[in-house]
């Protein structure tokens, strides 16, 4: 977790404290959804399609996040 919190705070300059916070409820949020969904989804579809679901949306995370333009920071005044 603690890898990604200088992308976030390198996303909002001079906001860290907002990056931090953002980034934190996103991540409890996130997992809250994936625990519901595998225990929604794990019966209906059986565990291995499940892994196999879960292969495809991490491809596409970071598929979406490879391609997204990097933008130049400025320093803070």
């Amino acid at each position: 977790m603690s890898v990604a919190i200088p992308y976030f705070q390198d996303m909002l300059p001079g906001q860290t404290g907002v990056a931090t916070s953002i980034y934190a409820n996103s991540f409890s949020l996130g997992s809250l959804l994936g625990y519901v969904s595998f225990g929604v989804l794990a019966p209906a579809i059986g565990h291995r399609n499940l892994s196999l679901v879960c292969a495809v949306l991490g491809a596409l995370s970071l598929t979406v996040l490879m391609l997204s333009p990097r933008r130049e920071l400025t320093p803070a005044a």
